[in-house]
């Protein structure tokens, strides 16, 4: 991968700042990973395994022929 850093900018600070903006982004998606472990652990699926072929046909209907 090549960097290039735009003109007039020092190196070493453009480094910092996109370590900076790397280590930003990951708290960032482990929060996001977090919170959507706790929503799926908290949720209930509404279909029961019963339940299971009607969401299927509703989804992915059969053909009827005419």
């Amino acid at each position: 991968m090549d960097i290039v850093i735009r003109d007039g900018v020092n190196s070493q600070k453009a480094l910092m700042q996109a370590k900076e903006r790397a280590d930003q982004s990951m708290e960032f998606m482990a929060a996001l990973e977090a919170a959507a472990k706790l929503g799926l652990s908290n949720g209930i699926f509404e279909e029961s395994e019963d339940e299971g072929i009607d969401v299927v046909e509703e989804f992915f209907p059969t053909q009827q022929e005419e």
